[in-house]
């Protein structure tokens, strides 16, 4: 299987996931005016490979989606539907993962996740296709208000307000973790290299699985119907529409001073838009595999991303199969 061995070509080792297992580093000394203020800690349960939160809406339970790659919260059109929130089409349409969605506008008057809690709050409602278990995605809006900690290995959250932290260490776990800038001013952007070549890829805590584009995968030399690269099923997002997926393998993905040889990794053409037409060319994800190997700790306050390897295979093989053809 993929991704078993990681190296740090900087420190001149590659070490065994056994080995790596096993490390254990006192953090470094805290920096005496520094002060992370833990003001929140989610537990997480994990729907498929997607995490998931309890949370409520106007004192009604709903099942919450963890998104950073969501630049919106949003309520599913359905959920919204059933608790009687009242809906205003907007006339403008999301563009993601599935082709396009109508956005319409509603109101709450209280949305709770743990001891957070926003009132009155408006929202968009989005969702083309129905989403069993999936109620709210809590996006990038709400996250981006403080930092963040992921540490699934403990099936938990933590929510972050650093206090006179702009210089500090704050992986406190780990005095050896890596630490890369995020590169976009909006979204949890970092810079990797695929087989080599410098891009730019998309901390997506709601994506199931890590993904590489179509278009930058072509510009390696491989793409569907190249040797080794088999169908993978198919993915959905705000659109109605299903994106059909393959899995090839890497020689190499590197991020920061750790890399993960042999990769197994879905390409799909998740984003047209994103992979084709910006600036900023956001050209994988990293999605909840990466995230269930690691522990992260995103700082919006120092721009800075944290990771410690922690256990198990970053990117496994992702299963295959046909995606179903449209219905006509």
């Amino acid at each position: 299987m993929g991704g078993l061995r990681l190296c740090f070509p900087k420190a001149g080792l590659c070490l065994a996931r056994a080995l790596l297992a096993a490390l254990v580093v006192s953090a470094p000394p805290a920096f005496a005016a520094c002060k992370l203020v833990k003001t929140d800690e989610w537990p997480v349960r994990f729907q498929g490979n997607l995490p998931m939160l309890e949370g409520s809406i106007n004192g009604k339970k709903v099942d919450v989606l963890l998104d950073t790659g969501a630049f919106a919260s949003t309520i599913i059109t359905g959920t919204a539907e059933r608790l009687d929130l009242p809906m205003e089409l907007t006339g403008t349409r999301a563009v993601g993962v599935g082709g396009e969605a109508r956005i319409y506008m509603t109101r709450i008057a209280e949305l709770r996740i743990g001891d957070a809690v926003r009132s009155n709050i408006r929202v968009r409602a989005m969702g083309e296709r129905s989403s069993p278990g999936l109620d709210f995605i809590l996006g990038d809006d709400f996250l981006s208000r403080a930092d963040i900690e992921f540490d699934y290995a403990k099936k938990v959250v933590r929510i972050f307000q650093p206090v006179d932290c702009k210089d500090a260490w704050l992986a406190y776990w780990d005095a050896n973790a890596q630490r890369v800038p995020m590169e976009n001013q909006r979204q949890i952007v970092i810079s990797i290299a695929i087989n080599g070549r410098q891009t730019l890829a998309l901390l997506d805590s709601g994506a199931y699985s890590s993904v590489v584009s179509l278009p930058f995968a072509a510009t390696l030399g491989i793409a569907p119907g190249s040797e080794g690269v088999q169908e993978s099923g198919c993915s959905r997002g705000v659109g109605a529409d299903l994106v059909k997926a393959w899995v090839a393998r890497f020689d190499s993905v590197a991020i920061g001073g750790e890399t993960i040889r042999d990769a197994r990794l879905r390409i799909a053409d998740f984003m047209p838009s994103i992979a084709t037409g910006t600036s900023l060319r956001q050209e994988m994800l990293l999605g909840s595999d990466f995230l269930r190997s690691h522990r992260v700790l995103v700082s919006r306050t120092q721009r800075y991303v944290y990771f410690s390897y922690t256990d198990g295979v970053v990117f496994p093989t992702p299963a295959g199969g046909k995606c179903p053809e449209p219905k006509r």
